[in-house]
């Protein structure tokens, strides 16, 4: 029983001390063209983008502030949501953008997946 009990715990140990599975994923979105009043934004007027995700539903969590409309990184296995900010030259952060919930490519799975969203 004690042989038993040891191979469990290294077994638990082994897989508690791998990293979790994950899959590397690029998000784009579309950088926005008019402000919330309608007015056109200039060129380099959005100074970087506030990029979150959230797994399985939990909490949004920052990952990046990018300067450019997209995000490549790791992405845990299952379902991933993601939202995007634009932030301007002085400070003021837009609406958030979430990716459609009812979108099957936010279940980042195996190679050959979708693994990119659509956006609302």
């Amino acid at each position: 029983m004690k042989i038993k009990t040891a191979v469990v715990i290294a077994l638990l140990t082994a897989l508690m001390a791998s990293p979790a599975p994950a899959l590397e994923v690029t998000w784009t979105w579309t950088p926005p063209t008019h402000s919330a009043s309608g007015h056109e934004l200039p060129d380099g007027y959005i100074a970087h983008y506030v990029f979150q995700i959230r797994v399985e539903r939990g909490d949004w969590e920052e990952l990046d502030r990018p300067t450019e409309p997209s995000y490549t990184g790791d992405m845990p296995l299952g379902r991933v949501d993601a939202r995007v900010c634009a932030v301007d030259i002085h400070g003021r952060w837009g609406v958030w953008v979430e990716s459609d919930p009812d979108d099957p490519c936010l279940d980042v799975g195996p190679a050959g997946g979708c693994g990119v969203p659509g956006w609302r």
